[in-house]
């Protein structure tokens, strides 16, 4: 039989998507950034239900506070975060970086 072309693209979806559940993103300083909001959010209107694996973030902080708290899903709050910064960091400070992490487990995860 033939299948439409959103019936492709949704299969291929699901299977990236099972994906997902092995894969950990990292980065550092605006990697780091990146990596924490993509790692605990999924953009409206996506079919996402597998959160990654994990997620790392060095010298990095959470970018866009209220777009974090739209876009964060319930499915992500499992997953492990690792954080980690220097003290000799002259772009980002240790003390963005620990709020950030504070207002993900504050605002998401409820205060673990």
């Amino acid at each position: 039989t033939a299948t439409t072309s959103s019936e492709n693209d949704d299969s291929e979806f699901l299977k990236m998507d099972a994906a997902k559940s092995r894969i950990a993103i990292g980065g550092f300083s605006q990697g780091g950034a990146l990596s924490a909001f993509v790692g605990h959010t999924t953009p409206e209107g996506s079919h996402s239900i597998t959160p990654y694996a994990g997620v790392a973030s060095l010298s990095g902080f959470l970018t866009a506070r209220s777009a974090f708290i739209a876009t964060k899903r319930d499915f992500t709050k499992s997953v492990p975060l690792f954080v980690a910064h220097g003290d000799r960091d002259q772009m980002i400070s240790s003390v963005l970086s620990k709020d950030s992490f504070d207002y993900i487990n504050t605002n998401h995860r409820g205060s673990e």
